[in-house]
């Protein structure tokens, strides 16, 4: 790590670790405000996702500074923001992209949730895809002795575990678009990026620079079909099954049906709140060091 400190942009360098949860939040908040412009995130997606959130302003109305330029070094379980945007996950490779990358443009995603057992409602912001339903419970069990698995197998093995234990889930679902309906569900993704939950393709043509979400709709189904058809999405192959429903959509908004609990929702694959949930894109909201031969993907 030692090239960094050269300066990004050619400037000083200065250290801030984070402490606590949400802590990167403020870091990045106050260094927007501050006039830093370019920061390097070492760090997993949820440290990233935390850094997007400090970004975006707190009324969710857009971003801090559309100048700030965002480098990412990625040290963590999932690695799925700097998969979808090409950058190597090698420390070396991923350094040298923060000192010399091109510059990308990307989509940010605003999420407005609840806090369980209040009447409050939280705004932030995400970079990769928020969840609503068995999410929850999977990123939940992502951690200690399981995330030493490495990236790909925790995601898998807690899956898995969740898929063998699933139940059918309502919710009513609202898209500026016109979808209003009342769904049953396994999960549902809202992605900006193509991967989640450590290199699951979830949703194949999502762009993160399109102005839109892919809405990934995983429908109810018996869990040995669920588990059946789970395998395939690392390569995408689950969009084929007539469980899983994708649409596009600038904005949703995601309740529980009457009469029913809450479901937890995800951000950037952090369990943070509960429905009811909405999202909104911000198009053309952040901008990204990636390896200048990597091309829009």
């Amino acid at each position: 790590m030692h090239a960094l400190e050269t300066g990004v942009g050619g400037g000083p360098v200065e250290v801030a670790l984070t402490e606590r949860a949400s802590h990167a939040i403020e870091l990045a908040r106050t260094m927007a405000g501050d006039g830093v412009r370019d920061i390097v995130v070492l760090g997993g997606d949820g440290t990233i996702g935390e850094v997007v959130a400090g970004l975006v302003r707190e009324d969710g109305s857009g971003m801090v500074d559309g100048s700030v330029r965002l480098a990412l070094v990625h040290q963590g379980t999932g690695g799925d923001l700097v998969r979808g945007l090409g950058i190597p996950t090698d420390e070396p490779a991923a350094v040298a992209v923060a000192l010399g990358g091109a510059t990308r443009t990307i989509d940010v995603g605003v999420a407005r949730y609840s806090v369980p057992g209040t009447d409050a409602r939280v705004i932030r912001g995400f970079a990769t895809c928020a969840n609503v339903g068995m999410a929850h419970d999977v990123v939940t069990r992502v951690t200690g002795r399981l995330k030493r698995l490495g990236r790909r197998s925790a995601f898998t093995v807690a899956t898995l575990a969740c898929l063998a234990r699933n139940h059918q889930r309502w919710a009513h679902v609202t898209t500026a678009e016109g979808i209003d309906e009342e769904i049953a569900l396994t999960d549902l993704v809202v992605s900006n990026n193509r991967f989640m939950g450590g290199g699951m393709l979830v949703a194949p043509d999502a762009l993160l620079d399109d102005g839109q979400f892919d809405l990934v709709m995983i429908g109810a189904a018996r869990r040995s079909h669920l588990l059946r058809v789970f395998p395939r999405i690392y390569a995408g192959g689950h969009v084929h099954d007539g469980a899983v429903r994708i649409e596009r959509t600038r904005h949703v908004e995601i309740d529980t049906a009457s009469g029913r609990a809450p479901e937890g929702v995800v951000l950037d694959g952090e369990p943070l709140g509960q429905t009811p949930a909405s999202f909104t894109v911000i198009p053309a909201a952040l901008q990204v060091r990636v390896p200048a031969a990597i091309a829009r993907v």
